[in-house]
């Protein structure tokens, strides 16, 4: 990100804290509430040989599919030479993507110690 910027200084550090705002708040408020609803339905899951294989699909749903299958579009349209951001736009937007990540799987890690 910082080989593409034009210049590095106040600008570039508060574009990066709004990456990393915007990426908290889309962390904390929707996908920690997607995780939420996705651990519930594996805890719902009877243990047995099909869910093991197959239970991710019924836990995450029609939604889950569709969130993952956007995040993996929008990650390919970043990346390619067609997308119309310069390189500091694309690394800020894949930050703000990585911050709603982590904080949207702290829901997973945390809970995996009330096992």
């Amino acid at each position: 990100m910082l080989f593409g910027a034009d210049s590095v200084g106040l600008s570039l550090l508060l574009f990066l804290a709004l990456a990393l705002t915007i990426g908290f708040f889309k962390g904390k408020f929707l996908l920690s509430k997607s995780a939420n609803r996705s651990i519930e339905a594996a805890r719902k899951l009877e243990n047995n040989l099909v869910n093991c294989f197959f239970g991710w699909a019924k836990a995450w749903g029609w939604r889950g599919f569709l969130i993952i299958g956007l995040m993996i579009a929008l990650g390919i349209f970043l990346g390619g030479n067609y997308s119309p951001f310069n390189s500091l736009t694309r690394g800020l937007i894949r930050i703000a993507i990585g911050m709603a990540l982590l904080i949207g799987s702290q829901n997973f890690w945390l809970k995996l110690k009330d096992r």
